[in-house]
């Protein structure tokens, strides 16, 4: 099951309510970052595999926040398509 979030406050609450296995989120969200969003993820559902969708060049504080555990990969956007569907797969494996 896929579910899409408008907010972050949405997308917490399905957290909530759902076990999640897969994260996506954007880093450039209107109430936080998606960095922010991950790690909030990470404290509340570590066991969720959490990726980073972003259209920055990968920054020390990305580095920094995966040494963290906040998110275990990163994809640039634009995103090729079959890479986004190997990386949803090897992550539910």
């Amino acid at each position: 099951m896929i579910y899409l979030a408008k907010s972050t406050e949405e997308g917490l609450k399905i957290l909530d309510e759902h076990k999640i296995d897969v994260i996506f989120a954007d880093h450039q969200m209107p109430e936080m970052t998606g960095l922010e969003f991950l790690k909030l993820a990470s404290d509340q559902y570590p066991s969720s595999m959490r990726v980073l969708l972003t259209g920055n060049a990968y920054t020390d504080e990305f580095r920094w926040a995966a040494g963290k555990g906040y998110f275990h990969s990163y994809v640039n956007k634009p995103w090729d398509e079959q890479q986004l569907r190997r990386l949803m797969v090897s992550h539910l494996q």
